[in-house]
């Protein structure tokens, strides 16, 4: 069984075939062996997709300044 996977690469998008070998237990599939090059990039992907998800809840908050004088009182005495 082979899988079709898509991405994008800057502005075009690519395609790649993933070739999992199946790993069998009772005649049912308990595992999938992918290449070490295509696994890495799937952590990446997700990893950046972690990334965007935290960078817009960010966005959201509020953020509370304080001066810079503040600061460096505060530094100062620990």
């Amino acid at each position: 069984m082979n899988f079709l996977k898509f991405y994008l690469w800057g502005n075009m998008l690519t395609l790649t075939e993933i070739k999992p070998d199946f790993v069998y237990r009772n005649d049912k599939v308990v595992a999938a062996i992918i290449d070490i090059d295509i696994f890495n990039e799937l952590i990446e992907k997700f990893e950046d997709e972690e990334d965007i998800a935290y960078l817009k809840e960010a966005r959201n908050k509020t953020m509370d300044y304080r001066k810079f004088g503040e600061y460096l009182t505060e530094r100062e005495n620990v």
